[in-house]
């Protein structure tokens, strides 16, 4: 087996930051942390994949980078995945005509500009990393394991709502259903050296990124650029393992959320009516979580990759 990875940042500059939307037009007033676009390749002599992660809500373009990478790294397309690790506090890129505020046809034409410069940044990234896990490939031993995470919950909850009939209506909406069905699986590749060094990783797990959705955690009360769940745990693996490139995907995740966000829905006491509330601006809160909660699922990841033994 071969296998070579590579990764390269995806932050934006200080002056596009402050031009580009997030989900539902957030604007950003700083970074929290890192950004990046991250690549693995495995052969084993006759095939190759090509796996492709971004820390960003959606992959930009499929349409348009499958046959490029395709070309560039003489891999069919059907054994190249692109994937976002769905984190909802990063630029929103991409067409997206049925997304409301997400359309960029939406959106003022100066941030228009810097979103179409953002792209073409994203776009150069992406070959760039390929080429740098192209020329990164060596000799490898591979490995599967599996696990379970419990940082993710159920996020539809029934609310017991008391009409002024009090007549009894029960509404779903988002909150916490510690009894709905969930997946707690957890999927890890690892690929290592013949020195039993971690070349990369590959995680999989079900669950959305938005412990920071929303937040106020900058200076001014603005939202805070980040990662979220799945690229924080990348970055602990990847400073615990030098020289490791670990990617992170997300599982079935359409309903299950971290057990902890910045965003919370409760029953009102009075009437059982779904409550929202949002952390104040300033409150760091929403930080001090998600570091909890990463440092939780690498813990899992870690107990998953130590377990695995590769061979060739």
């Amino acid at each position: 087996m071969i296998c070579g990875a590579a990764k390269k940042i995806i932050t934006p500059s200080d002056r596009l930051l402050e031009k580009l939307h997030g989900l539902g037009n957030v604007t950003f007033s700083g970074v929290l942390d890192d950004i990046f676009v991250r690549a693995m390749i495995l052969g084993d002599g006759h095939e190759q994949l090509l796996f492709v992660v971004f820390d960003l809500d959606k992959v930009p373009y499929p349409e348009k980078y499958l046959p490029a990478l395709s070309e560039l790294a003489q891999i069919p397309e059907e054994n190249i995945m692109l994937a976002s690790i769905h984190t909802h506090t990063a630029p929103v890129t991409g067409w997206r005509p049925n997304e409301g505020p997400n359309f960029i046809l939406s959106k003022p034409e100066h941030v228009q500009a810097a979103i179409h410069e953002y792209e073409a940044f994203l776009e150069q990234a992406v070959y760039e990393v390929v080429r740098e896990a192209l020329s990164a490939r060596k000799p490898a031993k591979i490995g599967v394991g599996s696990g379970k995470s419990y940082v993710n919950i159920n996020r539809l909850q029934d609310y017991f709502v008391r009409g002024e009939d009090g007549e009894i209506e029960i509404r779903v909406g988002l909150g916490q259903n510690p009894e709905g069905a969930v997946d707690h699986s957890l999927y890890v590749l690892k690929a290592e050296d013949s020195d039993g060094c971690m070349i990369a990783c590959l995680t999989n797990y079900a669950v959305h990124n938005c412990v920071m959705i929303g937040n106020r955690c900058g200076a001014d009360g603005g939202t805070l650029l980040s990662s979220d769940l799945g690229g924080n745990v990348s970055r602990m693996i990847e400073e615990n393992n030098p020289g490791c490139v670990a990617l992170w995907t997300s599982g079935a995740a359409g309903d299950v959320n971290p057990v902890m966000s910045n965003e919370i829905f409760y029953p009102d006491p009075a009437t059982g009516a779904q409550n929202a509330y949002v952390l104040p601006a300033g409150e760091q809160t929403p930080c001090m979580m998600l570091k909890v909660l990463a440092a939780r699922h690498y813990a899992d990841v870690m107990r998953v990759l130590n377990a695995i033994e590769c061979c060739e």
